[in-house]
């Protein structure tokens, strides 16, 4: 990934120096108190962990004075604002949520302190004689077969 972001910036001109480190090396330096230390590009995946955007709002991009997993060491208070009562409105309403949800979304696309270089897919073969199939983003390889049905008929 580093390769290919390196050859993508280069026809930018702009010149990008790589290092592979350990994860241990990587992750204390990514969380160092002094800022001389950090990455200007840190990797990460973020694996659904939650039903909905919280965690991922929460640990990547609100506020942090000592950085954990905000390593892009973003800070923007109104934004932090919206992740300490998107949850709330979540649980009293879930039109009002996701309408939250989305401005954050827009406005960190604005602002771009993360990027997302890829989203990953996922396809099903299945028949079609039965019903009750749902897939969970937190778990997209799992088929929960207990909702399954044959179809009737």
């Amino acid at each position: 990934m580093a390769t290919l972001i390196k050859s993508s910036l280069a026809h930018l001109n702009i010149s990008l120096s790589t290092q592979s480190l350990a994860w241990p090396t990587q992750w204390a330096r990514g969380k160092s108190a002094g800022k001389a230390q950090h990455q200007d590009i840190f990797m990460e995946y973020w694996w659904p962990d939650y039903p909905d955007p919280y965690s991922w709002f929460v640990n990547l991009l609100q506020t942090q004075k000592q950085p954990y997993f905000n390593l892009s060491y973003f800070s923007d208070p109104a934004l932090d604002h919206q992740i300490n009562q998107v949850e709330t409105l979540m649980a009293t309403s879930t039109p009002a949520g996701s309408a939250l949800y989305r401005d954050m979304q827009v406005e960190v696309l604005h602002t771009a302190p993360v990027v997302a270089l890829y989203g990953a897919s996922y396809q099903y073969a299945m028949r079609g004689n039965f019903t009750g199939f749902s897939s969970d983003p937190a778990y997209p390889n799992v088929i929960f077969v207990y909702d399954l049905r044959p179809r009737a008929g």
